[in-house]
């Protein structure tokens, strides 16, 4: 090739880049330091080609051997020899796979003594260690946990509870652990006058160190009113996502802005999109209240007529007081995807915004998520599998957790290709 013709080429190249950038029809302006990155209402892929995402595996079960039945799935990650880790909430345990998906070996028993890990709620989360070491987030000791391949505990970090409440736990870059701490006021423990908020820690275990890198707002779904507790459905709450490169994204999602923070806690630049809010009907209440009356109607069967007369005036009060958000969040969730891109989820549903019966209220977030670069600029959408939940992004693939139509849970990978 001659020295002219690759010169024309180098400039076409430069040309279209040009032109694809000037489609994308954003601005981004700087204020003190901090990018503030205003988008379009939608995207095109002008920037770089879309992703297509291949599901490369599926590990799960209704039935068949244990190892591979989930009940609930409170985290998922992938260590240094490729090896997938799955926390398993009910089960107490970590259950590690091959890249292929076939079962290894299972940490952890339910307890509260040394190898054993709180069943339920109170485990949320877990990081892959240095080798076959484990560690997981345990809110029943209030520690992180540290187990070796052979279920032994090799070390306990505590959590002190005048730092917070830990609510989440999260891998972060370089083999550290990201925690989200609830600081309130607690009789006895705290300042009386502190005000609730979480906290979002980034703490490196071998080192000892910690460091608070972003501050969010408690959310509005529970609340207390007249000395009791009330529910609103659809009010709005805080979110956060931590990058491969360390950065934490954080947001509220009453109103689409993404506040994008370094590892040191500076506030770097905002991501906006314009979205009208939708109003939650009384169409949508009623569908709601009558799916749920079902689902708990159902539940309390199972346990018995002797507990069911009881239980159903509890649930039937907890109706009444029930309240709705005026209108819906503008977005259900979102996360770090692939080459420090941000991977925000639609919301609601088509079904339900119509108010219909029947409504599945573990999946009423849509299926389509707007996709971020590394700099905010929204490329486009992309669909994902129906109840699929991301939880962990390792180079080009995302773990996370899909129900199927039997309501069983599975690992799933899908990655970019």
């Amino acid at each position: 090739m001659t020295r002219s013709c690759a010169l024309l080429l180098c400039l076409l190249a430069l040309t279209a880049c040009r032109d694809a950038g000037a489609k994308w029809g954003g601005t981004i302006t700087d204020s003190a330091g901090v990018a503030y990155v205003t988008n379009p209402a939608e995207g095109d892929w002008s920037l770089q080609p879309q992703p297509q995402l291949v599901k490369d595996l599926d590990i799960g079960t209704v039935e068949g051997e244990p190892a591979y039945q989930f009940s609930t799935i409170a985290g998922i990650d992938v260590n240094d020899a490729g090896e997938v880790l799955v926390l398993d909430q009910q089960a107490a345990q970590v259950r590690v796979f091959d890249a292929a998906g076939k079962h290894l070996r299972s940490v952890g028993r339910p307890g509260g003594g040394p190898g054993e890990l709180m069943a339920g709620q109170t485990l949320i989360g877990l990081r892959a260690g240095r080798g076959d070491t484990v560690y997981v987030g345990d809110l029943g000791r209030f520690r992180i946990v540290a187990l070796a391949g052979d279920g032994k505990e090799v070390g306990s970090y505590p959590i002190p509870i005048t730092e917070g409440i830990p609510v989440a736990l999260r891998p972060a870059p370089g083999g550290k652990v990201a925690l989200q701490l609830r600081r309130m006021a607690l009789p006895g423990v705290t300042d009386s006058t502190t005000k609730p908020a979480d906290f979002i820690i980034v703490r490196d275990l071998t080192a000892g160190t910690a460091d608070t890198v972003a501050q969010l707002d408690i959310g509005g779904t529970l609340g207390f009113e007249g000395g009791k507790m009330q529910t609103r459905i659809f009010a709005s709450e805080p979110m956060w996502a931590i990058l491969d490169d360390g950065r934490v994204v954080i947001g509220r999602n009453d109103r689409y802005r993404l506040e994008v923070f370094t590892p040191d806690g500076r506030l770097e630049r905002v991501i906006q999109r314009p979205v009208e809010p939708v109003a939650v009907t009384p169409e949508v209440q009623a569908a709601y209240k009558k799916t749920m009356r079902a689902l708990v109607g159902k539940q309390l069967a199972a346990q018995g007529a002797a507990n069911s007369q009881a239980a159903l005036a509890y649930v039937e009060q907890m109706f009444r007081d029930m309240q709705f958000a005026e209108s819906f969040p503008v977005y259900a969730s979102f996360m770090g995807g692939p080459d420090n891109t941000v991977w925000v989820q639609r919301f609601p549903t088509g079904a339900l915004l119509a108010g219909g019966e029947d409504l599945d209220l573990q999946n009423l977030a849509a299926p389509d998520w707007d996709v971020f670069d590394a700099q905010g600029r929204l490329l486009g959408m992309i669909t994902l599998p129906d109840r699929f939940n991301g939880m962990r992004v390792v180079g080009k693939s995302i773990y996370g957790v899909q129900r199927d139509e039997l309501d069983v849970q599975h690992v799933v990978r899908l990655t970019a290709q």
